[in-house]
């Protein structure tokens, strides 16, 4: 089971790689950023840009209770940091800010999440891995469309 989950990760790394091997990284290159701008007051960026690495940082610890096979923790975890149950009054500050479409994936996001903690509480390994990458799939949809400012 370990090395399935390996190889699954080493998939998932190697096409996200060869998605972004031909992106520009030069700062020259960042003018041409397509993104949508989203401006937002300096102190609701930092707290929403901080909150973002929290997410992340939940991502990795499901990632981790996977390999583990601990799924009672993933389960915890993206119920808890990432799903719905995780919601609270730093929403509601930076949503007035967002394009309807933005506040649409982040809440899609945590409710997704809350799937998901729901598939690891069955402790079916294939089943929570597509609920973590329907998870996923906001977040990388969301940073691919939009940027804060």
């Amino acid at each position: 089971m370990k090395i399935k989950f390996f190889l699954i990760n080493l998939v998932i790394f190697a096409v996200v790689y060869s998605a972004y091997a031909g992106t520009p990284h030069a700062p020259s290159e960042i003018s041409k950023d397509a993104r949508q701008a989203v401006q937002f007051p300096p102190q609701i960026k930092t707290a929403m840009l901080a909150r973002m690495r929290e997410n992340f940082a939940a991502i990795h610890e499901i990632h981790a209770a996977l390999a583990a096979e601990d799924f009672e923790t993933a389960a915890d975890v993206a119920e808890n940091q990432l799903g719905t149950s995780s919601l609270g009054p730093h929403n509601a500050r930076q949503q007035p800010y967002m394009p309807p479409s933005m506040q649409h994936l982040g809440m899609a996001m945590h409710s997704s999440a809350s799937d998901l903690a729901r598939a690891l509480q069955e402790h079916d390994m294939q089943k929570s891995l597509k609920a973590l990458t329907v998870t996923t799939s906001y977040c990388v949809a969301c940073h691919a469309t939009y940027r804060a400012r």
